[in-house]
């Protein structure tokens, strides 16, 4: 748990500086758009999100190390940070496909 949570305060920015990376690759205009002010908050809550879920996880392994009821903190830190990862996750693969471009595509002709 300990090693989990470290892993996920360490990573916890890499999904704000790829949205930024993101956003600074695509920026026509100087104006942004809804949905680009969401995206950024998505991102930048989804890095705090990740943020505590990485401090509780390292706090409950402590505990859970140190023998205050290990039962019932180490299924719970897991919860936490499963849940972290999934959502965090959702919020990665999002940003992930905004960088692909969708290709113009030419209608199917009609075979005569």
């Amino acid at each position: 748990m300990i090693a989990f949570g470290a892993a996920l305060v360490i990573s916890s920015n890499a999904v704000r500086h790829l949205y930024l990376l993101r956003s600074t690759t695509m920026r026509a205009a100087d104006v942004r758009s809804g949905t680009e002010f969401l995206a950024s908050e998505m991102a930048s809550g989804s890095a705090g999100v990740q943020l505590l879920a990485g401090l509780t996880g390292i706090v409950l392994g402590i505990l859970a190390v140190t023998g205050t009821n290990p039962t019932i903190l180490v299924p719970a830190a897991l919860i936490v940070m499963g849940a972290t990862v999934v959502l965090s996750g959702s919020t990665l693969s999002g940003i992930v496909l905004g960088f692909m471009h969708s290709e113009e595509r030419t209608p199917p002709r009609a075979l005569p």
